[in-house]
């Protein structure tokens, strides 16, 4: 582990930086050394000689000058030789910490401990990695190593900097509220013996670590003194093997941000004690905060749409993905759907939907590098777990809160031969605290539940072996409903446990599930869908931009409305298409200007040319809420530039990289690997959305 000048031989390390020169660190004793044979000791920094301790008269060491360390690496390892080689001290000391996003040091280049510690004419410095954007420049500005700069700041700046960035900023003693606290690790160690309290923890420096997975861990002692006996973890005594004064333990598999190690360590050969220590480790992950607690995610772990929507997301990004220029175009994405940028700083996501798809760290666009936060996303709503009460004889439904049962409820079961039936209202009691309803049968594993309130979706449980049983039936029965109440109960259509349930359902009959997905059609009398979220959208979007199923949808479009040799008027094709966009667009825009384009090449053949390319125009017009068809240009190009804003992405980009594939799809030409993934991406947005849509119709046509 590294250490910050707490308990050490060296004070902390100084920050000097000269006007027109490079920066330095200063490393000096926090006293002269007592109780320690008059010998001449090598200070070494990375097993290079930087100073020597000499005897004074009075018997104790010092350093005749301070040592000066380059300001080109965050942690240093410094050891203390004696002549005949023995090791009086030897730790990795921290210049800043690594830990941090932003450390900032006072005007003698000491670490600022204080948030009110500052005065506006003061001049302070802050050392800032790569992946955090600042709004203040600062008089001067050093690039350390490209991964962390060196800010030199004004006592005014740091107040903004502090304000702007809320929880995103910790001042030093953010982090060191247990020195106030009796009973903690800390105070506990500070009555052990000055060597034992020398011995350090930390990871494996060859990895930066996922959250959750199992890594090394180092104990370094100070010398022959010390031995380590046991190391514990929580409950579990933990193997390791010595190598000198080093002892590395096997995998250890962590659960939090600052495991606590217990350290059982013999000193002298005859005195025991237990050392208490949280190795610094920078992970890479996310962890969720709930009521102050961090809960680590793991890419395993099936999370809650609703966790993710009311606890904020502290996402831990890894030292490669840091760089500023890549950061800026990093998204906490939902399969392909992009979610928002991600922040140094905890954040909430409000357009998760919960349809089964893995919450990623992604850059959107023409990359595979990707962090997977989260293995799936799912949305139960408010039911919390459903099970048989074996002493009642009963099932038991249980919510997440208190919910009382009314007269315009409904309980669903849908059992393994895909049949729907409600549950009789005299079969349903509540729960003496409100948070249960009582079912008086007994519910298989092998069949969902789901509750309605006047016809809404409220919520919904599945057996485990509800999704086996869907992917062994040999038959599918009423494939219109059974994709409606897929869409409606808010199943998880594209997690792995379905995908190959939904694939053979839009292999076998596309036409029924497009009824169901876009028209609305195919559930029981009496239950409706809730608005089509943003979520919904992208989980739609991912099977409909198949382009057999895109075709069919597009063919069924056609077939419902225009019946040769009935003809219809432009002024009715407008109104259909406009009712049409309405259904579609949002979900995909490709599909809708491919419709489009089949609609007018059967206006071509029926009415003409100019009756064609008049009613692109006023659909044009009527998209982009024009009167003048002259401003029809000018307001897709300011349609564009605010959609390239909207998407941070040059708009160039969205011309050439997305439009352009756009049209290929359309086309049936070959697609790049890039070109799905991007346009899905792409389809996150609104006004990306509009804007593919006005511009598709138009290269469509022309």
């Amino acid at each position: 582990m590294t250490t910050h000048g707490v308990n050490m031989i060296f004070a902390s390390p100084r920050l000097v930086w000269p006007v027109n020169s490079e920066p330095y660190f200063l490393l000096n004793l926090q006293q002269p050394l007592t109780g320690i044979a008059r010998n001449k000791y090598q200070v070494l920094v990375d097993e290079e000689l930087k100073g020597v301790l000499f005897p004074e008269q009075s018997g104790a060491l010092t350093l005749l000058y301070p040592i000066k360390l380059d300001c080109n690496k965050p942690i240093v390892k410094v050891e203390v030789i004696s002549e005949s080689g023995n090791e009086l001290f030897n730790h990795d000391i921290a210049l800043w910490d690594t830990t941090r996003s932003i450390s900032i040091y006072n005007q003698d280049g000491l670490l600022l401990t204080k948030s009110n510690s500052y005065k506006e004419k003061m001049s302070f410095y802050a050392i800032v990695d790569s992946g955090t954007e600042i709004p203040v420049s600062g008089q001067r500005v050093f690039d350390i190593n490209r991964e962390w700069f060196l800010h030199h700041l004004n006592g005014q700046e740091i107040s903004q900097l502090e304000s702007l960035l809320g929880r995103g900023f910790l001042w030093l003693d953010d982090e060191l509220t247990d020195v106030r606290n009796p009973d903690s690790e800390r105070n506990r160690n500070n009555e052990l013996p000055f060597n034992i309290r020398q011995v350090t923890i930390y990871p494996d420096r060859d990895v930066i670590p996922r959250l959750g997975e199992a890594i090394s861990f180092t104990i370094s002692v100070p010398g022959q003194s010390c031995q380590v006996i046991k190391i514990i973890y929580g409950d579990k005594n933990i193997t390791f093997n010595q190598n000198g004064f080093r002892y590395v333990t096997v995998p250890v598999a962590i659960r939090e941000l600052k495991p606590l190690f217990k350290i059982n360590i013999l000193y002298n050969g005859r005195e025991m004690y237990c050392l208490e220590k949280r190795p610094k480790i920078k992970w890479r992950g996310a962890s969720l905060i709930k009521s102050k607690e961090k809960v680590v995610l793991t890419k395993q772990c099936i999370i809650e749409q609703k966790e993710l929507i009311n606890n904020p997301l502290q996402v831990h990004l890894p030292a490669n993905w840091r760089q500023k220029e890549n950061r800026q175009k990093l998204c906490l994405m939902e399969g392909y759907q992009i979610l928002e940028e991600v922040k140094t700083s905890p954040q909430l996501l409000k357009n998760v939907g919960g349809f089964g798809a893995p919450l990623i760290l992604k850059r959107p666009y023409n990359s595979q590098d990707r962090l997977v936060i989260a293995g799936e996303v799912q949305n139960r709503g408010m039911i919390r777990e459903i099970y048989y009460d074996a002493r009642l004889k009963k099932t038991l439904i249980k919510f997440k809160c208190a919910y009382e049962l009314g007269e315009e409820h409904q309980v669903f079961i849908w059992d393994s031969t895909c049949t729907l039936r409600e549950v009789p209202g005299n079969c349903i009691e509540q729960s003496k605290d409100n948070d249960s309803w009582y079912i008086s049968f007994e519910i298989s594993p092998d069949i969902a539940v789901m509750v309605a309130y006047r016809g809404l979706r409220v919520g919904t449980w599945w057996g485990e072996r509800f999704f086996p049983t869907l992917l062994g039936s040999s038959r599918i029965v009423s494939p219109t409903a059974i994709a409606a109440l897929l869409r409606w109960g808010r199943f998880p259509i594209v997690s792995s446990q379905l995908y190959s349930f939904v694939q053979r359902l839009l292999q076998t009959h596309p036409t029924d599930v497009i009824a169901a997905w876009i028209l609305d059609e195919g559930l029981p009398e009496g239950l409706k869908h809730a608005m089509v979220s943003e979520g919904e959208k992208a989980a739609l979007r991912y099977y409909l931009l198949d382009l057999r199923v895109g075709n069919m949808l597009n063919q069924l479009m056609i077939s419902r409305y225009f019946t040769r040799p009935t003809k219809q008027t432009i002024d009715e094709i407008i109104k259909y298409l406009g009712w049409c966009r309405v259904k579609i667009n949002d979900v995909s825009p490709l599909l809708y200007a491919d419709l489009v384009r089949r609609i007018v090449r059967r206006i071509k053949a029926d009415l003409g040319v100019i009756a064609a390319r008049d009613m692109v125009h006023r659909l044009e017009l009527e998209i982009l809420q024009l009167k003048n068809p002259g401003k029809i240009n000018e307001e897709r190009e300011k349609l564009g530039e605010l959609a390239a804003k909207e998407a941070n992405v040059d708009y160039f980009f969205i011309k050439n990289g997305i439009v352009r594939r756009a049209l290929d799809w359309i086309y049936q030409r070959p697609l790049g690997n890039w070109s799905r993934p991007n346009i899905l991406a792409a389809c996150s947005f609104p006004y990306l959305r509009k804007y593919l849509c006005v511009s598709l119709i138009n290269a469509a046509y022309n």
